[in-house]
């Protein structure tokens, strides 16, 4: 948070607080009244994003559950929220820890080459390309956030749905979809490119029996076995059916290793602890453009 205020409490309107000075001075204290306060914080993890508005009318003390005017949350944004309650010793300067925890979840895919699914050659390697990379995302219309606990909800029900983006394969609406960021990671070995990493942060997924989400990856300059380097785009399906749950990063990978193209299950890694599961149903197509 940037620029604190000074605040003080307002007797004649109870819990209401009222900036003690004027708008734009550099305060940075808040006055308060022995008693325990609750301290609601959102962030969205960026120096660009700007926080959602939120309704911030109390019941007894703690945001109501209609306090959802959030419906601006997107995909693409890491929402960070936290919630303490302190007792405060009036008269003493106290400092409030607050603990910000991921609302969101994300799904990351690394791209792994090997000497059979490489570049042309060890100098293409070195300027081998990022792939594209698009996964199937939730569906955020209407979607709003708890500030008492930073629940996500659609309605009445927690986690969303999926946004539809096709049902096959070779003919997936990338449109619909989201577009992941991608890094190289790892060291060039001869003629095989480095790792490459797409990662995406996203609103919660629902849970849903045999649920399964699209990605679709496009490398170009890929050499297969023994035919020219060209552009391969693989596209199969994620096992999501104990859904992307708040604060999980769920990591798969994409196996090449010549014509065995697999997806491994999935890993959830330094977020917090989640499932596995597998992916299925890949297929690999190659443009007629090529390189030698």
């Amino acid at each position: 948070m940037y620029g604190g205020k000074e605040y003080v409490a307002d007797a004649t309107a109870g819990t209401t607080l009222t900036p003690a000075a004027p708008a734009g001075t550099d305060a940075k204290n808040m006055i308060l009244p022995a008693g325990t306060f609750g301290f609601y914080a959102i962030s969205t993890n960026s120096s660009t994003e700007e926080v959602p508005a939120f309704n911030t009318v109390a019941n007894d003390g703690y945001p109501t559950d209609d306090a959802k005017n959030t419906t601006a949350l997107v995909n693409g944004i890491d929402y960070l929220h936290a919630v303490r309650e302190e007792a405060i010793q009036f008269g003493s300067a106290q400092e409030v820890p607050l603990t910000f925890k991921h609302i969101g979840t994300q799904v990351q895919l690394t791209i792994q080459f090997d000497a059979n699914a490489c570049a042309a050659s060890e100098t293409a390697a070195q300027n081998f390309a990022k792939a594209e990379v698009w996964v199937q995302q939730t569906d955020v219309t209407n979607v709003y956030m708890y500030l008492r606990d930073g629940q996500v909800r659609v309605g009445n029900n927690v986690g969303l749905p999926f946004l539809d983006c096709g049902s096959a394969a070779d003919n997936l609406n990338t449109g619909s979809m989201a577009k992941m960021s991608v890094e190289k990671v790892g060291e060039v070995t001869g003629s095989i490119p480095a790792n490459q990493v797409a990662t995406f942060n996203m609103l919660p997924l629902r849970s849903e029996a045999s649920r399964k989400m699209w990605i679709k990856v496009v490398i170009a300059d890929l050499k297969v076995g023994d035919t020219p380097a060209a552009t391969h785009t693989y596209s199969g399906q994620l096992d999501a059916s104990n859904g992307w749950n708040p604060g999980e990063r769920n990591s798969y990978t994409l196996i090449l290793k010549g014509n065995e193209i697999s997806f491994s299950g999935v890993t959830v890694e330094d977020w917090k602890n989640g499932t596995s599961g597998v992916v299925g149903g890949i297929t690999d197509s190659s443009s007629s453009t090529t390189t030698n």
